[in-house]
């Protein structure tokens, strides 16, 4: 099998692949043991072995045996998770890893099966879009060939995976039909354009390499004119007027770099012999332009020609500012038409999100309805991208106010709601609208001068390289003034970065481990023992393990906040409170903090927030047991700031405020750097 970058699709039994490598997951008794049964005996002792050598392995590799027909077989660690979020991020792990590891292997082609979509019960739409994103993703890095496989009565999660391989930038290989009937990587043959009816004579067979010149031709010279076309040069002829134009030695011949040779194969099998209406990238431009040497012929010479260059793209007018190693941007257009990796509406605004739902079609419609109808006290619900050219699609809860103060703070929040959870979902750039600025008839200049600085400032504090783009209706040209405006103030404003430092119980880890296990016997241990047993009044029976939680990144935006708070406030209002939850949302905690996305799924009693408690008792009715029994409950580091009685109408703090309480022991915070899980506690 030849070296290509590709991605494809296909029907079929995974054992059978004659890729360099096939994946199985670990955690798939079903798939393992077919696998095993292929590979034989020798191969199944060879597994057991490695397995029992590093039992917390995240991939294994062993040598095909038996009637396995790839080279080598890699086992990946992978569990399923409930939470979306969490679910896709650990797909785009496994895809990773491997495809790093093949690489480093030396290997040029990989076979995935659907992960999770069999007896798992996983979403088929999340599973794929995160499979194909991500590899994707990885194949700008390495040159390998990946292959889907999928089980042949499988039909709606074939369909699933071709429709994510459909919606990639063209410079991939589209879905093939069978795995069997021919090797899987191999891409069909595909017919040369038909000379003139006028032809007597037909065609001379040509060899790959005239063939393949042949139809990038074709791509390159759609501009011309009909009686200019490739099939048309000489009616009369009856040799193939390419062939003519193709002399000389193939070393002679225009090269083509491989991104331009994909581009050539997905394009041809959706059209037969019809040019193709798309640019070349820039190298193949500049090379296709050279006139192409004929060389003489005893019986005709044939016309040469340069294919003319492709029309200028008309620039588009954008604003742009750096900020640390952000970018922020204006532009004026169509939302829906943005490509980045997250566009952004409001579920308050009907007009905005009905746009944004017509334009993506029914997937993202189905998908918005069932996440709200599970959550309809969200903050954010996320959806598959559907038509857009995006990775997902954030409707957030916002909704203007006559009071610019009440007004600013809800941008505000909104920014930090947005910025938060693309970098929970790693992605790397969004698209917001110009919320507000139309029929809501908000002030413009606060609008815009608000979401502009928060940006900014949340770009300075958290100093990673995000994109926020502004996308203004082109028939809004003073707010497209305004945001110009504002952009290009922040390019003056002083750039600091929050200067921080560790404390100094934390580990030092090479690995970028964030969970550590605390010895008994030291004096955090007993510390957090003591104050745990007092409080719980011997609610539990057992103290399994209590674990620090070391994740710098959102550290670093709780000092942050926390320096904001004591400058505002001139008094250090941090509390040490309780956190009950079940496992998998600690796993989530754990990672991305405590996002206020998710707020509401265990009440709305003093606000629609997130909850702690000086109570462990209380914390301890929301830490629900797993499968064995075990329950979680973090320890927190909560600013409550200045704080009032809330009520279950509050989507955030009244004016002048930054918490609410039920007046005792509950405190609910509205941002989700206000808190930081310090120490999980896991008991029975």
């Amino acid at each position: 099998m030849g070296a290509e970058t590709s991605i494809n699709i296909c029907s079929g039994d995974l054992t059978k692949q004659q890729t360099d490598v096939i994946v199985v997951c670990a955690s798939s008794e079903y798939l393992c043991k077919a696998i095993c049964k292929a590979g034989g005996d020798s191969f199944k002792a060879s597994f057991d072995v490695e397995s029992k050598r590093d039992p917390n392995y995240s991939l294994i590799a062993v040598e095909a045996e038996g009637r396995l027909t790839s080279k080598m077989v890699y086992f990946v660690q992978w569990q399923k998770n409930s939470n979306a979020m969490l679910l896709q991020q650990s797909i785009e792990k496994l895809v990773s890893i491997t495809i790093q590891r093949a690489a480093e292997d030396n290997y040029k082609s990989v076979a995935f099966p659907a992960i999770g979509c069999g007896r798992f019960g996983c979403s088929v739409s999340i599973v794929a879009e995160a499979m194909v994103q991500e590899a994707h993703r990885m194949l700008q890095k390495y040159f390998l060939s990946i292959l889907f496989v999928i089980e042949e009565e499988k039909i709606n999660i074939y369909q699933e995976f071709k429709t994510q391989i459909d919606r990639l930038q063209p410079s991939v290989i589209s879905p093939s039909s069978s795995a069997s009937k021919s090797p899987p990587m191999t891409p069909p043959r595909i017919a040369s354009p038909r000379l003139s009816r006028s032809s007597s004579t037909s065609p001379p067979r040509l060899t790959s390499q005239e063939h393949l010149h042949q139809k990038l031709l074709c791509i390159v010279m759609p501009a011309m004119s009909p009686s200019h076309s490739p099939n048309r040069l000489s009616r009369s002829s009856s040799t193939s007027p390419m062939r003519s134009n193709l002399s000389g030695s193939p070393n002679e011949w225009p090269r083509y770099p491989p991104k331009t040779v994909q581009t050539y194969r997905r394009r041809s099998r959706s059209s037969s012999t019809s040019p193709v209406r798309f640019r070349l990238p820039e190298q193949s431009r500049r090379e296709s332009r050279r006139p192409i040497t004929s060389r003489p012929s005893s019986r005709r010479q044939s016309r040469s020609f340069s294919p003319p260059p492709p029309p200028p793209v008309k620039p588009r007018k954008m604003i742009t500012t750096n900020v640390n190693n952000g970018l922020i941007e204006a532009v004026k257009g169509d939302i829906t038409t943005q490509r980045v990796d997250v566009i952004i509406g409001s579920s308050s605004s009907d007009i905005l999100k009905k746009a944004i739902i017509k334009a993506a079609g029914d997937e993202v419609q189905t998908s918005y309805k069932n996440e709200y109808r599970n959550n309809p006290n969200s903050i954010l619900i996320s959806t598959p991208p559907g038509a857009l050219p995006c990775k997902r699609i954030f409707f957030v809860k916002w909704k203007p106010d006559n009071d610019q103060t009440v007004l600013r703070q809800s941008l505000v929040d909104l920014v930090w709601t947005v910025i938060q959870n693309v970098i929970s979902y790693n992605f790397t750039s969004f698209a917001f609208p110009a919320l507000g600025c139309g029929q809501h008839g908000c002030s413009i200049d606060i609008v815009v001068e608000t979401m502009v600085n928060e940006t900014k400032n949340q770009l300075t504090r958290r100093n990673i390289p995000l994109t926020a783009r502004f996308v203004i209706e082109p028939k809004q040209q003073n707010v497209y003034d305004e945001f110009i405006k504002r952009i290009t103030e922040t390019q003056n404003d002083p750039q600091e970065s929050i200067h921080y430092q560790l404390p100094t119980t934390w580990e030092k880890s090479k690995t970028h481990q964030i969970r550590f296990e605390l010895l008994n016997t030291g004096n955090e241990y007993h510390s957090l023992v003591t104050n745990f047993s007092i409080t719980m009044q011997g609610k539990y029976t057992r103290l399994i393990r209590i674990e620090r939680i070391q994740n710098e990144h959102w550290y670093v935006q709780y000092v942050a906040h926390c320096k904001n708070f004591k400058s505002r406030i001139e008094a250090d209002t941090e509390k040490c409170l309780y956190h009950g939850c079940p496992e998998q949302a600690a796993i989530s905690i754990i990672n991305s903090c405590f996002n206020r996305s998710y707020a509401g799924a265990n009440g709305i009693a003093y606000g629609v927030g997130v909850y702690f408690s000086s109570d462990a008792t209380y914390s301890h009715g929301y830490a629900k047991p797993n499968a064995t029994g075990e329950r979680h409950m973090f320890v927190a580091r909560v600013l409550v700031g200045r704080t009032v009685k809330g009520d279950k109408s509050m989507k955030i703090p009244p004016v002048g405020y930054d918490s609410t309480t039920d007046g005792n022991h509950i405190f609910v915070t509205y941002h989700d750097a206000q808190a930081y899980a310090e120490y999980l506690i896991v008991y029975t």
